[in-house]
């Protein structure tokens, strides 16, 4: 490269036409690393929102089925307990107290897990995070 530069010189016959060269050069390296870098840039925020909107998408995806799916479990729930209640009801229980039992499970159930879920949300303090923060250092 600088041979380049040398033989321009010699041939422009000043030192000053050769250091503007060289600066015309420095200039077109500059504008297009400048434009690499730019065109690097786009794509990178290009592929960014692809993937964003490919996540979004998933999530509502993912969502959607999962409520059909607590549709069809809602669904099969139900028929097991009237298949429960004729059952009850065929061996000669009255059907208000197979209902009123029936019932009375179904709130004991909800209670139980509605008091784990209240334990599980204790539970999300993320202490260790904090920790990792608070202390960067002690973690390794």
């Amino acid at each position: 490269m600088q041979s380049t530069t040398d033989d321009r010189a010699v041939q422009s016959g000043t030192p000053a036409a050769a250091a503007t060269e060289t600066v015309a050069g420095i200039e077109e390296h500059a504008k297009g690393w400048l434009k690499a870098t730019r065109s690097r840039a786009n794509s990178i925020a290009r592929l960014a929102v692809a993937e964003a909107k490919l996540a979004a998408t998933s999530i509502a995806l993912m969502a959607f089925l999962g409520m059909l799916a607590a549709g069809f479990a809602f669904g099969a729930w139900a028929l097991a307990v009237v298949v429960a209640l004729q059952f009850l009801d065929s061996q000669d229980i009255p059907l208000w107290i197979a209902t009123l039992t029936l019932a009375l499970a179904h709130a004991v159930a909800a209670r139980i897990l509605w008091r784990s879920a209240l334990n599980l949300s204790s539970k999300l303090e993320f202490r260790v995070t904090r920790e990792q923060f608070s202390h960067p250092d002690s973690g390794q």
